[in-house]
């Protein structure tokens, strides 16, 4: 009798632990949090070319701050897979790297046509289960277990809401086999990848809702991060909220980072962190994966911003200002610390000048967009300008908003046939009778219509704020509020602003030159506003700008001092509406516009400009 009693024992101790766990409270979820402090993670150690080793990637990962990498384990069977998560778990300890695997369940076929219900599937599912979770359930070195990577999305034969539900069935069954291994690590599923999820009350969302809740922490992905002009972040939050209307638990967003809709580290950080969301990057190098370019699109063609991923082949940040927001990142308690997208989503000056590479542009300015079209008929359209900067009408906007897409729809086809381009110049000072807010989404809304619209060169938003207003403050907050609007529609095109700035006349035998040299205290002293613009105004506008924009009707030596002022910036340099005085003001500032590459826009008939075909820049070059 003692002896089954004994051999009892010690089969039920050979094929579970000493007790298998309940779900987490809440209490001990926080623990949890406590216990691995924020997680900054990324997804996949995909090398960038074939020789990158393992250790390379962790080591580099940790350099830039990440603490922890989520990873489909690799493997066929349950035993390669337990041995390739050993050596994986045993690297990044090297480096001070945490995992969280994704169980990667080889499913059956017969679980996926019999309903989740085939005896033999599920045994299958659930041996493979127990046998990874088991072997490294008291590996703190993992934190966490993504049971299933967006439930309903993958891994079976059937589509839509028959595919999720059948999902969730095995969500259910996999968290009950990995609870039986006692494991220390957090149990999770990224259940709410589906952005209606948090919308209805069918029966599918109220499933979805409860097997959330039986999760020890929340786990979310999130690739639209920012929303657009009229719905600014709105689905990010609201989807926070809801998890943690379910329980209150910690937060993982288990991935993020897609660039090209706005949802990029700063736009996505500045929402996490008031939450205390911990995070994982999608996408570590640009690699053979090819998630540098969006779902459904193809890497042989040319792209601008990487889609994903953090790094370029050699190591360089793709955008450094992202090291600098992973290795600050932090939990801030409910506390804000978005400076807002108008300051986070400046264009980076690599982005701007490669966006500018194509050389010199030589452009004319109109206040009406019919005054564009009718010049375009004329010989003067020939004379070798190749852009246009045309003033937008916003009552136009209002009144017939078809009538309004027409005109600029012909505008740009028009300037396409002669070889030109479009700068739209959507307000000024004339339309500061409308509400802020719909100055702003009118911003928003033309830009999201062109926004990929290689015929646009850039946009100023508003041309010279306070010529006329003298509510300063009210433009500052504008101003912020046009580039925010503007910047959730992440245009391809740089965004600007012309502000109300001049140099003062100079006195007799001024040497402006040398009132430049090194060591003397010139610049900004001897520029002038007018109306409600002043010093704090011109910067800001500056400061917001991808590229550096001003205006010009003054003599060669004035125009060359303010544009020496605005190349400090080290951007691209626009003068939206140059109006030289004659034509030998005309050469000299164009030689100078020519030796420091700044892009111009004629106005009036003050000169005339010859040879313009052979207008080009000069390569900068400097003494030592």
């Amino acid at each position: 009798m003692k002896k089954w009693i004994l051999g009892f024992v010690l089969t039920i101790v050979g094929i579970f632990p000493s007790f298998a766990r309940k779900q987490w409270t809440e209490k001990e979820a926080w623990k949890w949090q406590e216990r691995v402090g924020v997680v900054k993670g990324f997804n996949e150690m995909i090398p960038a070319y074939p020789g990158m080793t393992l250790d390379e990637i962790l080591s580099k990962a940790k350099e830039i701050g990440l603490n922890n990498v989520r990873f489909w384990i690799p493997g066929a069977t349950a035993d390669e897979k337990i041995a390739n998560l050993k050596r994986i778990v045993d690297t990044a300890e090297k480096y001070g790297i945490t995992c969280s695997p994704v169980l990667t369940m080889p499913f059956p076929k017969a679980f996926s046509t019999s309903g989740g219900t085939d005896e033999g599937a599920l045994k299958e599912m659930e041996v493979y289960t127990k046998k990874v979770i088991g072997a490294f359930a008291k590996d703190r070195r993992i934190i966490m277990w993504d049971l299933f990577n967006e439930p309903g999305c993958v891994n079976f034969f059937s589509a839509g809401d028959a595919d999720f539900t059948l999902s969730l069935k095995a969500v259910e069954y996999f968290l009950e086999w990995s609870l039986e291994m006692d494991p220390v690590q957090a149990l999770t599923s990224s259940i709410f990848w589906r952005g209606d999820l948090i919308n209805n009350e069918t029966p599918l969302h109220k499933y979805a809702r409860e097997v959330e809740s039986k999760m020890d922490v929340h786990n979310f992905h999130d690739y639209a991060a920012a929303g657009d002009s009229d719905h600014p972040q709105e689905y990010q939050r609201k989807l926070m909220d809801y998890l943690l209307g379910i329980s209150n638990r910690p937060l993982v967003c288990t991935e993020c980072l897609t660039r090209v809709n706005n949802s990029g580290l700063s736009r996505t950080f500045a929402d996490f962190q008031p939450y205390n969301v911990n995070f994982y990057l999608w996408g570590l190098y640009i690699c053979d994966r090819n998630w540098a370019v969006r779902w459904e699109r193809s890497s042989y063609d040319p792209y601008e911003n990487s889609f994903h991923n953090l790094l370029r082949p050699d190591g360089d940040p793709i955008d450094f200002r992202d090291i600098e927001l992973i290795r600050n990142y932090c939990f801030t308690n409910g506390k804000s610390v978005d400076p807002g997208a108008e300051y986070t989503d400046r264009w980076e000056n690599q982005k701007a000048w490669r966006w500018m590479s194509l050389g010199p542009v030589k452009g004319r300015q109109f206040d009406r967009v019919s005054d564009a079209l009718a010049w375009l008929n004329t010989p003067e359209a020939k004379n070798g300008f190749n852009s246009l900067n045309v003033k937008w009408n916003y009552n136009e906007y209002l009144s017939n908003e078809n009538a309004f897409y027409a005109q600029a729809d012909s505008l740009l086809k028009m300037a396409d046939a002669h070889g030109m381009t479009v700068l739209p110049t959507l307000l000024s000072d004339a339309d500061l009778t409308a509400v802020d807010k719909d100055l702003a989404q009118y911003v928003g809304h033309v830009i999201r219509r062109y926004y990929q619209d290689a015929r646009i060169q850039a946009w100023d938003l508003y041309y010279q704020p306070g010529a006329v207003s003298k509510d300063t403050e009210r433009l500052k907050e504008l101003l912020k509020m046009l580039f925010r609007y503007g910047r959730y529609e992440w245009p391809n095109q740089p965004m600007m602003v012309t502000p109300v700035v001049r140099v003062q006349k100079f006195p007799p035998n001024f040497d402006y030159h040398r009132a430049l040299f090194h060591g003397t205290t010139n610049g900004w002293n001897r520029l002038e506003y007018q109306g409600g613009a002043n010093a704090d105004l011109c910067y800001l506008a500056w400061k917001l700008s991808d590229v550096i924009a001003f205006a010009s009707n003054q003599t060669a030596p004035q125009t060359g001092w303010l544009k020496s002022v605005a190349f400090r910036y080290g951007r691209p340099v626009f003068v939206t509406n140059w109006q030289p005085t004659d034509d030998g003001n005309a050469a000299e500032t164009l030689d100078n516009f020519s030796r420091s590459h700044t892009f111009w826009y004629q106005s009036g008939h003050t000169a005339t400009l010859k040879n313009l075909e052979n207008f080009k820049f000069k390569p900068i070059t400097v003494g030592h």
